[in-house]
């Protein structure tokens, strides 16, 4: 696929892989909380109290070493072409933590959907406040498309929100702390947002 987008770019057809596979680039991120010795898992982390509503200027307490006692929601984006967001990377690898990761989702249609998500870490997903899938399993390798949740949106706004939990290992190869994500109808076609409207 990136080979197809090279040559049609120098064709002069640019081609955004992000919005071709429906990719999410643009979220808030609260964090650092305390997960040393696995405690976020289990736990009720302030944002999860209400998981169906997003209030981006909430603060929440957090007795993570490196969270200087009150954490705020901060915007995370990303320009890479298959949307990964790279907490590590843009942010701090935070070991022993988790973050939330929320954002509005406006559906064109209400209906079936499937989420696709890739990362090596730990996670739960809600939506509208529901959780609808937990894996608490971490450095297993990702990939795109890793998970593939099915859940059904309402049409038009809808509220998403990620729990991703980094551990203490310190090998080289337990360093990721990342996540792709993208939505698409159940046969795997993207299930875009639709375009800002735009004043010509």
């Amino acid at each position: 696929m990136e080979t197809i987008a090279e040559r049609l770019d120098k064709a002069g057809e640019p081609v955004d892989l992000k919005r071709q596979f429906g990719f999410l680039t643009d979220w808030q991120l609260v964090g650092p909380f305390d997960h040393r010795d696995g405690i976020a898992w289990d736990r009720t982390l302030p944002p999860e109290e209400t998981p169906g509503r997003f209030d981006p200027d909430a603060t929440f307490p957090s007795n993570h070493p490196d969270a200087g006692d009150v954490v705020t929601w901060q915007p995370l984006e990303t320009d890479e072409d298959f949307g990964t967001l790279d907490i590590a990377g843009d942010l701090t690898n935070w070991k022993g933590s988790a973050v939330m990761l929320a954002r509005e989702y406006d559906a064109p249609a209400a209906g079936p959907v499937a989420f696709r998500i890739g990362t090596p870490n730990a996670f739960k997903l809600y939506l509208n406040g529901e959780l609808v899938f937990a894996r608490p399993e971490y450095h297993r390798g990702t990939k795109m498309d890793q998970y593939v949740i099915p859940a059904e949106v309402n049409a038009g706004r809808n509220v998403l929100l990620v729990k991703l939990l980094q551990n203490e290992q310190e090998q080289s190869w337990a360093q990721q702390y990342q996540m792709q994500f993208r939505v698409t109808d159940p046969t795997g076609a993207a299930f875009r947002e639709p375009e800002p409207a735009t004043n010509e």
